[in-house]
């Protein structure tokens, strides 16, 4: 009776195995995937900023900025307490501002000029129109005048080197109101730059310099030196308009269009 049971035991388990298999030697099967790979857009920009444009002391020599007395004879200018700029005096190397690179992404590039403060335009050094006391000739009661548009003694040259050309060129002459409307136009021109534009081809580097002629008009270069010195200065006009000091910020912004 004991091998009678378990003989059928092991008929039932290799019932039951030969039923499993079975189920398992042949189905229909159907299958289909999809595959990607992604990666974050590249910006790829590059905006960059060197240098400065004014100093506390000029050589003789060339009238430019000088960081070491000793290594010259003499001086033209020297202030002790911060930068200055004087009659004569230039920085021909200047400020260098770069935009370079190829995005993969729509850009605006946005360039401001404006005053620190960054609520206002810049301010240059400037004597406004009006009749004022000539102080080159303190003998006399001789006055000077100044026209409409004003003077405004440092002149800044604003070149662009791209790419395309590696020779810089001069685009803007005059003063900081001038470079301001140069790249407000430019701004027109800067929006919804297209993917995989070569920023380097069409802006590249920009090079800000700037010089104060001497002798451009003394009695106006005295008066600007004397108020420098001693804000009560009389200057004999009316309602005086000046500044004695030049204050501005160059931005430059690089932006994602949605």
């Amino acid at each position: 009776m004991k091998k009678t049971r378990l003989l059928a035991f092991l008929i039932t388990v290799c019932l039951a195995t030969t039923c499993f298999l079975t189920s398992t030697v042949a189905k229909y099967s159907t299958s289909d995937a999809a595959a990607d790979q992604g990666t974050v857009a590249k910006w790829g920009i590059v905006v960059s900023a060197d240098g400065s444009l004014f100093g506390k002391q000029y050589a003789q020599t060339a009238n430019t900025i000088v960081a070491d007395e000793d290594t010259f004879a003499t001086l033209s200018v020297k202030n002790t307490t911060g930068n200055t700029m004087a009659p004569g005096t230039k920085n021909e190397t200047g400020m260098t501002f770069v935009v370079d690179g190829t995005a993969e992404v729509m850009v605006d590039i946005t360039f401001t000029v404006k005053s620190s403060n960054g609520d206002s335009s810049p301010v240059d050094v400037f004597l406004g129109a009006g009749t004022y006391t000539d102080y080159t000739d303190v003998s006399t009661d001789k006055t000077f005048e100044i026209d409409e548009e004003g003077y405004y003694p440092v002149i800044y040259t604003l070149k662009q080197k791209t790419d395309n050309d590696a020779t810089a060129k001069t685009i803007v002459t005059g003063n900081l109101a001038a470079i301001e409307e140069y790249f407000e136009n430019l701004n027109q021109s800067n929006k919804n730059i297209a993917v995989g534009t070569d920023l380097g081809k069409t802006y590249g580097t920009y090079e800000l310099t700037w010089e104060w002629a001497f002798s451009a008009n003394d009695a106006a270069d005295t008066l600007l030196g004397m108020l420098s010195q001693d804000s009560d200065t009389e200057t004999g006009a009316t309602d005086p308009s000046y500044s004695v000091t030049t204050d501005f910020v160059i931005e430059i912004k690089v932006e994602q269009v949605d």
